[in-house]
This record gives structure tokens, sequence and C-alpha cells, in this order.
């Protein structure tokens, strides 16, 4: 009941252009922001105008949900997960309020074969509490299992972000607390490690991996599909979700270019510090593993770590 309550509402609340965030929270489920900016009303509508035809052809997609983290890996997620059929459904500066209002038209009416969802830096960037982004992430997951009982929720532990205030560490862990209270010992949901992927030793995330401490580099998304495969694969997906060896050759968030080098196509951030250039690589090798490292031009070696 509590669930068609809440489509209702939200039916209510986009009755006149399911395209247009309210104008107040009056009738909006959740609780928590739900940015109004012009800016980001105009993502908001040119993000969800892009998919709309497209829902027949993406029915049946692993549906990936959630902000800019989510939207980075782009709408063809450059192959990254082989021949799985996935579906891109971040928008940038969205919260957790926001996804819970669009999760109808945008997940559910796909009749997704699984959902993955990551959330939380923009609610902790308009000074929400942890409390809040768990919140809203709990309707979510009750409106899919109401949806549909069988199909899997991969729910991604919020990822790390700077070492301040802006987006404050303890608030980010105890999101991340919270789903292993609510969500360890649910048989539809698997909870995603994802935290503990990009966070060093202060609990901040890692520029190596995230660059600007938020959005992840070509090496950090590759960790982030290491990590996701094998839980692809424990749900039973049969697809091959090895990667196209030419899978990162175009991606270009937040990363400077790409080269060729000993028949490897390498992909690096050049993160200058005085008169040392740092280089993050990741290297698609011919197996269609990733190899992750960090060249120094000081040092004049090349540290590395296979991802997957």
């Amino acid at each position: 009941m509590a669930f068609f309550a809440m489509m209702q509402a939200v039916s209510v609340a986009a009755e006149t252009d399911p395209l247009k965030i309210p104008d107040s929270d009056e009738g909006v489920p959740g609780s928590g922001p739900l940015r109004r900016t012009d800016w980001f009303r105009g993502v908001w509508r040119s993000r969800r105008e892009s998919w709309l035809d497209r829902t027949e052809e993406q029915k049946g997609s692993v549906v990936f949900l959630g902000d800019s983290i989510t939207e980075g890996w782009g709408d063809d997620f450059k192959g990254a997960f082989g021949k799985l059929k996935v579906a891109n459904r971040g928008i940038r500066g969205d919260t957790s309020r926001g996804l819970l209002l669009r999760l109808k038209e945008d997940v559910i009416d796909l009749e997704p074969r699984a959902v993955v969802l990551m959330i939380g830096a923009n609610d902790l960037a308009e000074k929400s509490m942890g409390e809040t982004v768990f919140g809203n992430v709990k309707l979510i997951v009750e409106a899919l299992k109401a949806h549909n009982p069988k199909m899997p929720i991969v729910l991604c532990e919020t990822f790390p972000c700077a070492p301040d205030e802006y987006r404050p560490v303890a608030e980010i862990r105890k999101i991340n607390s919270l789903y292993e209270k609510m969500f360890a010992g649910d048989a539809q949901v698997t909870l995603a490690k994802t935290y503990s992927l990009f966070a060093g030793g202060d609990g901040a995330s890692l520029p190596k991996y995230l660059p600007d401490r938020v959005h992840p580099n070509a090496v950090g998304y590759a960790k982030w599909a290491g990590a996701m495969r094998p839980i692809f694969a424990e749900l039973g997906f049969a697809e091959d979700t090895t990667p196209d060896p030419h899978a990162w050759i175009h991606f270009d968030h937040l990363d400077r270019q790409v080269a060729l080098f000993h028949n490897f196509h390498l992909n690096y951030t050049d993160r200058r510090e005085g008169l040392e250039s740092r280089y993050d690589v990741l290297a698609i090798l011919r197996c269609g593993r990733f190899c992750a490292g960090e060249w120094s031009s000081s040092k004049g070696n090349l540290s590395y770590e296979i991802l997957a």
C-alpha cells in the first residue's frame, strides 16, 4: 500500500509535465533536497527527453541509476560490460529525492532485469544528513521490490569524497553503515562494497581514482566495473561481461588523452606536482583484463595493479 501511495504522489506531482521538476515539495515523495536551479532543470529535462524514444529498446536492461558519477559512464558504457544489456539513468546534480521522483518513468517502465543504484554526494553537498539519503534509498528499494519481488537490486555504497566538510566523511560512513544494517540479510538486495574501493586511510577519496575527489577517472570506472562483474555473475547473468578491448579508448571523462604504447591502449591523466609529472594509466590487455598503474617521471618507473 505504501508503494502505491508513493507512486500516486509522484503522478500527482508530475501530472502536468512529467519532465518538469515540481515547483514545491508538496506531494513530492521522500525528504531532503530537490534541486530547482535553472541549470539543473535544463539538465533534468534534456537527459530525460533523450531517453523517451528508447524505452522499448532498453526494456530488460540492467539499469544504472544515480547522479553524475553514474552519468559519467556514458550512455553506452563504452563496452565496459561486454555483451550485457545495460542502460544509463544517471543525471548530474541529482539527489536521492530526485531519483525517487523519476523512478517510475526512468527505471520501472524499462521492466529492468536488475537495478544498480549509487547516490548521496549531492544530498550531502546540500547539507542533508546521512539518514535523509538512507530514507530515500529505502523508499526506492521498496518501490522496486513492489514492482518486481524477484528483480535483483545492487546497492552500491556511497563513494568517498574530499577530506572536508562539504561532503563529510562521517556522513558518508553513516549512509553506508545504515545500508549494512538494513540490507545485509536481504535476499533481493546485493550490497556492493564500493566505498573501500576508492577510500584512503582517512576515509576520503584517493585522487588516483577520483582526481577531483568525487568523479572517477578511467581507472576508477574500470575498478568499479571490476567490482560489478562478480556480482552479475553471482546473480546468474550468463552474458560475457568481459569488456571490449577498446572500451576505454574514447573515454574522456576527467581524462586527458589516450596513447598507443607497446600495443597497449593507455588512458592517462596528467597530474603535476612541482617538477614531477605523474600519470594515472589504464592499459587494456589483449585478454581483456584491466591493468591500472601510475607513472612517475622523476622515478622513471611504473607501478601497477591488475584491476579486473
